[in-house]
């Protein structure tokens, strides 16, 4: 029978947005709600497409000296990483094209095709997904981070907004990654607090009448998490709180009727990013690797996975993409 509900993450591991969304839309005729563009590209290494555009940023440069020890400040381990040049003021930096809206862009015209055409249905969105600032800012040498980081996130959402402008908001949802946060709730959950009220910031960020949700994941390098969850409880967790924070759900997005009580901890939990990374692929989204796992400098999306419908969270059973909602007041984490 077809599937009441579908919902794809992003990452699909084939050549182009025209072919991933055709691709889509044939193979899941019902049930889907919005459609990703795939990540196709340099995208498909996450934060790793960010890289050559700090590189490109007047005042920043190649940090050669960082350990990226990940205990103390959270970066990628044995990553590149930019620090500030000698003498730059981190409030003057000037940032290139982030690239995002621009992707989604030309995205968004073979949407429109594909829909003119009949294989998109109507009323589906395309859906725009981002990292978090938190998860970019893996990329900042760790004596820097925290000055460059403010700069770069008023960047980012400038890219959301030129999106915003781009495409129809009847068009158009967007989903925050949040791959970074899961793991470091996870490690700590004292974190919970501060790391989902910024994601409702970002959240809020999006206006009323376009859909915004979240990824909550453990990565998929060599097939497995960075960290093994024991259960759901974590991404329970992070979804009641952004589900239940300031900000009530969003007028038709689906989102939880009530909370859903955390999992019972076992064994037992869903491989949340997806079954089928590129071979030369390498995880996209984790901040810590267990010993004696190799690491690479950037981690590359896997194949989407189609186990959830956005804003539920069912114990035991499958993984939540949590929140479909917009926050109705704009407080001050992906």
């Amino acid at each position: 029978m077809p599937p009441a509900s579908v919902h794809f993450n992003g990452g699909v591991n084939l050549p182009d947005a025209p072919t991933v969304l055709r691709a889509l839309a044939e193979r899941v005729p019902a049930g889907v709600r919005r459609l990703p563009d795939g990540e196709t590209g340099d995208r498909a290494q996450w934060i790793g497409y960010q890289f050559p555009r700090l590189l490109a940023t007047p005042g920043l440069v190649p940090d050669t000296g960082s350990t990226g020890d990940t205990a103390a400040d959270d970066s990628y381990e044995g990553g590149p990483s930019v620090r500030l040049a000698e003498g730059t003021d981190p409030e003057g930096l000037r940032w290139p094209d982030l690239g995002y809206a621009s992707e989604y862009e030309k995205s968004y015209a073979a949407f429109v095709a594909l829909r003119d055409e009949g294989v998109v249905p109507g009323g589906v969105r395309m859906q725009a997904e981002y990292p978090t600032p938190l998860a970019v800012g893996s990329l900042f040498s760790p004596g820097d981070k925290e000055r460059i980081a403010p700069s770069y996130e008023r960047a980012l959402l400038g890219d959301l907004d030129r999106l915003l402008a781009l495409v129809p908001h009847a068009d158009l949802a967007v989903q925050w990654d949040l791959a970074v946060e899961t793991v470091l709730i996870d490690q700590d959950p004292s974190r919970l607090e501060p790391l989902t009220s910024r994601v409702a910031a970002l959240m809020g960020r999006v206006p009323d009448g376009v859909p915004v949700g979240v990824h909550l994941c453990y990565g998929d390098f060599e097939h497995r998490h960075m960290i093994e969850p024991e259960s759901l409880a974590n991404q329970v967790e992070i979804a009641n709180a952004l589900a239940g924070g300031p900000a009530g759900p969003r007028p038709g997005s689906p989102s939880p009727s009530r909370r859903t009580a955390p999992t019972r901890r076992t064994s037992n939990h869903w491989p949340a990013c997806g079954p089928a990374p590129r071979p030369s692929s390498v995880c996209r989204s984790c901040p810590t690797t267990p010993p004696g796992r190799p690491r690479a400098p950037f981690r590359s999306r896997s194949s989407s996975s189609t186990g959830s419908s956005p804003g539920t969270t069912r114990p035991g059973g499958s993984a939540p993409s949590a929140g479909w909602r917009a926050p109705s007041a704009r407080t001050c984490r992906s």
